[in-house]
Order: structure tokens, then C-alpha cells, then sequence
């Protein structure tokens, strides 16, 4: 939580936030759409209905074709991520050749989930191979009050659980929620950084 510029110490990310391969993958997400809808999807959370219409189209496209599975799900989970972040201000914790270990962390609260995650589940409804995590962390101390939070949202019909819709719903009233915890305790000027979340992304590292 300092002020120093960590874009010159990452040399992984670019001078937006997102790394080369995210942005390469989320371009393809952009081309499958339109190639299979005559959509141009233009980085606007209202244009998620599109992006889980094309899903269900390639769902089958999944079932059929495995091996596919995985490049879908990179792909739509590298544009959901960056609208995410784009929206919200960020940073993508995303090494190379790990998707399981990507994660869009959010710098104005502590949150942070894998696209990846959340896409593939999308694709799947949940079953079949297991998907990278999409759980979303937080601070501990503000662990309880989210959760209660989150369980008084309506329940949503199955074939909309998955839906990058309702998943970009859950993080934004996480975000509000987070905000005005924040704000109550007077520290809503607080910035994290992908220090502050390397605790919970990698907590086999800390002593």
C-alpha cells in the first residue's frame, strides 16, 4: 500500500496494467464473438449479455471439441478480467503459462478472482474438467460482512448461475460492499498493490 510506481519494477505489465498475453487473448475473444454473432464487443459491462450468448453457442463447440476448452477459457476469461479491471482500476497477477494462477486484483478494495475461472465455468455450467478458482478473496477482518452481503442476493435460475452477467453483478455489489466498509472505517483512500495480495495468492511463500 505505497505510492511508488510498481509498473517500473513489473516489467511484465504494460503502461495500462495488462500484460501482452491477456490482451492478445481478450483481442480473440473479441473476434470470436464477432465472427459468430456479427458482434463487436467494445469493453462495456452492458455487452455482457452478448459474451454469454456466444458462450452457450460454444458450449457445444466444448463438449464436442475438448481440447478447445481450455482456449476459450482463456480467452473470455482475459476480456472479462480487463473489463473488470479496466472498470474498477487494478492489476492482473498473470505468470506465463498459468492460467490457474491468474487473477485480476482490484486496487481500491481488497478483492480479487481468476477470469479464467469464471469463464470456464460459464462454458461448462460447472461440470465436467475442473476449472482454476474463481473464489474471491478479501481482507479477513472484512471476510463476514461480504459474504452476508452476498447471501441476501436473490437466487438466480441455474442455466443464469454461471453467467459472466450474475459474476460481474457479484463483484460489483462485492466492490460497493468493500467500499463502504472502507469508507465507515475512514481508510477509503487505502490503494492496494499486488504486494498486499501476494499473503493470499501465494500463502505457502510467507513464513
Amino acid at each position: 500500500m505505497t505510492e511508488d510506481d510498481s509498473e517500473t519494477q513489473r516489467p511484465e505489465l504494460l503502461a495500462d496494467g495488462c500484460p501482452p498475453a491477456v490482451r492478445e487473448l481478450a483481442a480473440s475473444a473479441v473476434d470470436y464473438v464477432r465472427q459468430a454473432v456479427g458482434f463487436e464487443l467494445d469493453m462495456h459491462p452492458d455487452t455482457l449479455s452478448v459474451l454469454d450468448h456466444y458462450l452457450t453457442q460454444a458450449r457445444l463447440s466444448s463438449i464436442e471439441r475438448p481440447e478447445l476448452l481450455p482456449l476459450l477459457s482463456r480467452a473470455v476469461g482475459a476480456y472479462f478480467g480487463e473489463l473488470v479491471r479496466r472498470v474498477y482500476g487494478g492489476y492482473w497477477h498473470a505468470p506465463p503459462g498459468d492460467s490457474h494462477e491468474w487473477r485480476v486484483c482490484l486496487s481500491h478494495v481488497f478483492l480479487a478472482f481468476n477470469p479464467v475461472g469464471a469463464a470456464q465455468g460459464a462454458l461448462t455450467m460447472g461440470q465436467g474438467a475442473a476449472a482454476p478458482s474463481a473464489t474471491i478473496p478479501s481482507a479477513p477482518g472484512e471476510k463476514d460482512v461480504m459474504q452476508e452481503r452476498l447471501a441476501a442476493i436473490p437466487p438466480v435460475p441455474e442455466d443464469e448461475y454461471f453467467s459472466l452477467c450474475t459474476r460481474w453483478e457479484v463483484i460489483e455489489i462485492a466492490h460497493e460492499t468493500l467500499r463502504n466498509v472502507m469508507r465507515a472505517a475512514g481508510v477509503e483512500e487505502t490503494l492496494y498493490e499486488l504486494e498486499d495480495y501476494d499473503a493470499v495468492l501465494h500463502p505457502e511463500g510467507q513464513a
